[in-house]
């Protein structure tokens, strides 16, 4: 990632108060920038504090995900998701995927490219259509805690 992409996303950020507001505009900087086509990022939660698309969408079979999707972002090229709105928060991907539960489990990034093989893309169809060539996801850790996930799919391998 290039210095002057941080600079951005960090200027836009600086003078919001709302951490909603704030993730918000880190994704949609990052979305805006070189190559990437989505960023999201998911909150930890506790299980009692599960909303309302947690319980219609419960993460990976046999768990309950503790991650709450709370900003997304992105720039659709294909004509097949043209219409989609990649800034909703509801839907299948709210409490994340496979790769998402795989870095809250184990709190280490995971960093994957079409060199890798595409056995790290849960839905294939869509990335090819999306042209995605890379995906790089980072745990959100402060004070030793984790606190979420930051996921990024690019169109560049990086």
């Amino acid at each position: 990632m290039k210095p002057d992409v941080l600079q951005a996303v960090a200027h836009a950020v600086s003078q919001e108060r709302s951490l909603d507001v704030v993730l918000k505009r880190i994704v949609e900087g990052l979305a805006g920038k070189g190559g990437f086509a989505l960023a999201r990022v998911w909150l930890r939660r506790n299980p009692g504090e599960l909303c309302e698309r947690c319980r219609k969408y419960p993460g990976p079979p046999g768990k309950i995900s503790r991650l709450h999707l709370i900003a997304s972002a992105g720039r659709p090229i294909s004509p097949a998701h043209r219409n989609d709105d990649w800034s909703q928060l509801g839907g299948e991907w709210h409490s994340g995927g496979t790769r998402v539960a795989q870095i809250e489990s184990n709190a280490t990034p995971i960093l994957k490219s079409l060199r890798d093989g595409q056995n790290w893309i849960d839905q294939p169809e869509w990335a090819r259509s999306e042209r995605i060539q890379s995906f790089a996801g980072h745990p959100l850790i402060f004070r030793g805690r984790l606190l979420g996930v930051l996921a990024i799919f690019s169109r560049s391998v990086s």
